[in-house]
């Protein structure tokens, strides 16, 4: 059976349409434009609309704040099944051909951030429904990453941190890949460390609301000498054309997530360390106005000394950990840790 996940649809006002999808592990970008006049003068009499026009409102009704998630994904197995009827064929075909071009032996970030995306055009000829390759700017969109300058402008970034093309971070293990967004174990100068990175950098608030705290906590604790159990942040990725940063390395914890660990089978005096650790440090961030935000036991790391850290920064929420408005406060933090405490089966003041 074939791999096929949705990644982007994009579609204007009847102007024409396009769809990104992987297709076992390739990048296929499809884009739809309206029919012509010459097929309209072809066919005088015709009452259905052509293919192409109708995929184009299709991908329309998609993007559509106006249908809920179940209707959203028949529309998009609709039209994907259009597309595939006509192309399935060349799309196995072009990925046999890209995949017979040498690859690296290690995969670096940008490879993985930015795939390289096969591109073709939905039309019909004669009547009948065809796929044909298209150069990237034939596509219905700019394939090519677009960033704002003005966030770089007014984000303070740590001059005293280093900088890394996206080129020069090798992966090491991926944890999260998808929708242009990468959580990855890397080296960088022969150093573990954790990236995160989004393909369109700083337009994302969750990247710049975890860089921004990330920094935060490093000006308050790291240069007054004091400690706290956060990975500390480590330096900034850049796009190497765009030079625009696009992630940031932070410290690697070696451990395991609190969310795996077998809790009734664990020691109470674990528990409680676990416990009184977590609670010093989320006091520690209310106290440098730092809000955890995404509080839960899939956000603690235990390391391999047995110590609790707290990862992960971009704001938001979890059903059964922070209800919705508490979003991004301290008493949202102070929910998820009395949720921690239930789950690693200890009183609050153990």
């Amino acid at each position: 059976m074939d791999d096929i996940s949705v990644h982007q649809i994009n579609a204007g006002d009847g102007d024409g349409a396009d769809i990104i999808f992987g297709f076992n592990d390739q990048r296929i970008s499809v884009s739809i434009f309206p029919s012509s006049p010459a097929q309209h003068n072809l066919h005088p009499d015709r009452k259905q609309p052509f293919l192409e026009d109708r995929l184009i409102d299709m991908l329309g009704q998609a993007v559509s704040a106006d249908v809920n998630i179940d209707e959203h994904e028949e529309i998009v197995d609709d039209a994907l099944g259009l597309i595939l009827d006509a192309g399935k064929a060349i799309f196995t075909e072009a990925k046999l051909l890209n995949k017979a071009i040498p690859q690296p032996f290690s995969q670096d970030l940008h490879t993985l951030l930015y795939p390289r995306i096969l591109t073709f055009r939905f039309q019909t000829t004669d009547g009948k429904a065809v796929i044909i390759p298209i150069d990237p700017d034939e596509a219905y969109t700019c394939l090519e990453a677009n960033f704002d300058s003005n966030i770089e402008s007014y984000f303070d970034i740590d001059d005293s941190l280093p900088q890394y093309s996206s080129k020069q971070i090798s992966i090491l293990e991926t944890f999260v890949q998808g929708a242009g967004h990468v959580v990855s174990r890397v080296l960088v100068n022969n150093k573990q460390m954790l990236c995160k990175a989004r393909g369109k950098g700083l337009l994302d608030s969750d990247l710049e609301q975890e860089l921004a705290s990330l920094q935060k906590i490093r000006g308050a604790f790291l240069h007054n000498h004091t400690s706290i159990r956060v990975p500390h942040i480590l330096g900034y990725v850049k796009h190497p054309e765009a030079e625009c940063t696009i992630g940031f390395l932070r410290e690697w914890v070696p451990g395991t997530c609190l969310r795996n660990i077998d809790i009734p089978m664990t020691p109470e005096r674990r528990r409680h360390k676990w416990a009184s650790q977590i609670n010093e440090t989320v006091n520690l961030l209310h106290e440098t106005e730092v809000i955890w935000g995404d509080g839960k036991a899939s956000n603690v790391i235990i390391d391999e000394e047995d110590n609790a850290w707290l990862i992960d920064f971009g704001g938001g929420f979890t059903d059964g950990w922070v209800d919705k408005e508490l979003a991004d406060t301290a008493e949202g933090d102070e929910q998820a840790v009395k949720k921690i405490m239930d789950f690693l089966n200890v009183e609050k003041g153990y």
